[in-house]
C-alpha cells in the first residue's frame, strides 16, 4: 500500500514538473517572439531616424546654399546701387546745357 502511494505521489509530482517546464518552455517562446517584434520596431524606427537625419542634411544644405546666394545678391544689390550713386553723382556735376 504505501508502495503505491509512493508511486501516486511521484507521478503526481512529475506531472506538476512536467506541466510547470511546459509553461515555462511556452513562455519562453512567448518571451522571444516578443523580442523578434521588438527588434524589428527598434530597426524601423533606427531606419527612419537615418532617413530624417539625411534629410535634414539636404535640408542644411540647401538652406547653406540660399544663404550663400541671398549674400551675393544682396553685396551685388549695393554694388549696384554704389555705381547708381556714383553715376548720379557725375551726372549732376555736368553743366546744364
Amino acid at each position: 500500500m504505501i508502495g503505491i502511494c509512493m508511486d501516486f505521489v511521484k507521478q503526481v509530482l512529475m506531472n506538476v514538473v512536467t506541466d510547470d517546464v511546459g509553461s515555462l518552455f511556452q513562455q519562453i517562446g512567448e518571451l522571444r517572439v516578443e523580442a523578434r517584434d521588438k527588434e524589428i520596431q527598434v530597426k524601423e524606427k533606427e531606419h527612419f531616424l537615418e532617413s530624417e537625419v539625411d534629410n535634414n542634411r539636404e535640408i542644411e544644405k540647401k538652406f547653406l546654399l540660399a544663404e550663400r546666394m541671398y549674400a551675393r545678391q544682396k553685396q551685388e544689390l549695393q554694388d549696384a546701387e554704389k555705381l547708381r550713386d556714383t553715376f548720379n553723382g557725375e551726372v549732376s556735376t555736368w553743366p546744364i546745357t
